[in-house]
């Protein structure tokens, strides 16, 4: 059965069902559906700039400089939900860029945008894994805006799944929610702490972590390496 967006609004708000796959995976594929018959080409603009480094919701200009010096000729990197490829334009000088998302409306459409100067390849995942991709076989993960909305117990898997594709010494760089940020309660992003952040990613394995609390908005930057 297949609902209208209005209908499903109401349903989500009514249930509180917002932070999870399905909710992820119907919105942004409307989402992008949506932006595509804009003429402006901006997708995903609106949740930031990646050149303004006073965007309003925070300083994406030095986001971007980190994600561009963590590349080389030689990079595989892999970003999880890439959507219509805002920040994947930037990964150019990358062997190999991985698209993870959960639905392959999104491939299609990044891969008629920037097949021609990028190496792309694609997984469709369930929303928690990464069992399409080699362990040991990323030099960088990145990820923005694609978890304030996923399940707690997914968000820990995804790190764990991280850590495992990574090369040693490989790299991440991701956006995560964090209820200790008035800004992520007042969305009712899913509800984790900074508390549970760290003791998460410690306990996973991940080398010099560190969390960048005031650079954006809505949530935190984590950086580590494996």
């Amino acid at each position: 059965m297949k609902f209208s967006e209005k209908t499903w609004d109401w349903f989500i708000k009514r249930t509180g069902l917002v932070n999870n796959t399905l909710w992820n995976s119907f919105h942004w594929k409307k989402y992008l559906q949506e932006e595509q018959k804009k003429s402006h080409g901006l997708i995903g603009y609106d949740w930031g700039d990646p050149e303004n480094p006073k965007d309003p919701y925070g300083n994406y200009k030095q986001i971007l400089d980190w994600l561009q010096t963590g590349i080389s000729s030689d990079s595989h990197v892999l970003e999880i939900g890439s959507l219509g490829g805002k920040w994947t334009q930037y990964m150019s000088y990358a062997r190999l860029v991985t698209c993870v998302d959960l639905f392959e409306e999104t491939f299609d459409f990044l891969n008629k945008r920037l097949g021609d100067r990028l190496n792309l390849q694609f997984y469709k995942t369930k929303g928690n894994e990464l069992r399409g991709i080699s362990s040991d076989s990323v030099d960088l993960v990145f990820s923005m805006d694609a978890f304030p909305r996923i399940p707690k117990k997914s968000i820990q898997r995804y790190l764990f799944e991280i850590f495992r594709v990574l090369n040693r010494d490989g790299k991440v760089l991701i956006h995560l929610p964090c209820q200790d940020i008035p800004f992520c309660r007042r969305k009712a992003f899913t509800p984790i702490s900074s508390q549970w952040i760290r003791k998460t990613v410690e306990a996973i394995g991940f080398r010099v972590p560190q969390f960048h609390f005031d650079l954006i908005k809505h949530g935190i930057i984590l950086q580590a390496v494996k």
